[in-house]
């Protein structure tokens, strides 16, 4: 009788465990891990892809197929089709939590929302290594073999200078207050949108050369950080 009891509760136990493994299951903030939950194909494969979701569950993706956003839950999937460039070419995409996004592949710079609006703003990024970022204020920025950029909205982006060479790595980051950082092997960019709506920079020696990764982060103080394979930088205001 106790083996009995000893092999109903293993029983138990396993079905349980079936039950909580299910494919089917899910986070319920639009976040599929099932197999039967996947919302569809938004790259072709062998490509570079990327993605973002803000504080209220919207969510943009970028593949080979164009632009995938959703507002939460997996019965919301729309694709905008569109050609992002070859399948070895970067897709970057960022999200705000006004609904708005940026993105940049090698065929231009973007701006939409999760509506399913697209705007096209800038014609051509160089395809690879490319970096963005979109604060709540709409203001964004982009770096890439072809320069760093920063617009705002869907508005005419302005050029701001090189930081890094064609082939090589570059990183930005966007605080709240217009405040931003780029990095790659030519230097470190610091600059700031200031109450004349003027972008101010501020130029440092490089943290990276030629084959190096590179990274930035910004905070809320305008305090920033950029490594790389030679040196990091620290930034106080």
């Amino acid at each position: 009788m106790k083996r009995l009891f000893i092999l109903i509760g293993f029983t138990v136990m396993f079905a349980m465990l079936q039950l909580s493994c299910s494919s089917n299951s899910y986070v319920d903030v639009g976040v599929n891990i099932g197999s039967n939950d996947l919302l569809g194909d938004v790259s072709s494969g062998s490509a570079y892809v990327g993605a973002s979701m803000n504080t209220y569950g919207e969510w943009v993706a970028a593949g080979s197929q164009g632009i995938a956003f959703g507002s939460g839950n997996r019965s919301d999937f729309n694709l905008i089709p569109m050609s992002t460039g070859q399948a070895d070419s970067d897709r970057a995409i960022a999200l705000n939590d006004n609904g708005n996004f940026v993105a940049a592949f090698e065929h231009g710079i973007y701006f939409g929302d999760v509506s399913g609006a697209v705007t096209k703003i800038f014609d051509n990024v160089n395809g690879t290594f490319i970096s963005v970022a979109i604060n709540n204020n709409d203001t964004w920025l982009v770096s890439s073999e072809d320069g760093v950029y920063i617009g705002s909205g869907a508005q005419a982006p302005v050029f701001l200078d090189y930081v890094n060479n064609i082939g090589e790595f570059s990183h930005c980051s966007l605080n709240e207050y217009d405040e931003f950082v780029a990095a790659g092997s030519l230097q470190v960019l610091y600059g700031y949108i200031d109450d004349q709506d003027v972008v101010q920079l501020i130029s440092y020696d490089p943290v990276s050369v030629f084959n190096d990764s590179v990274w930035t982060d910004i905070n809320g103080y305008g305090d920033f950080v950029a490594t790389g394979g030679i040196n990091t930088l620290l930034g106080l205001t």
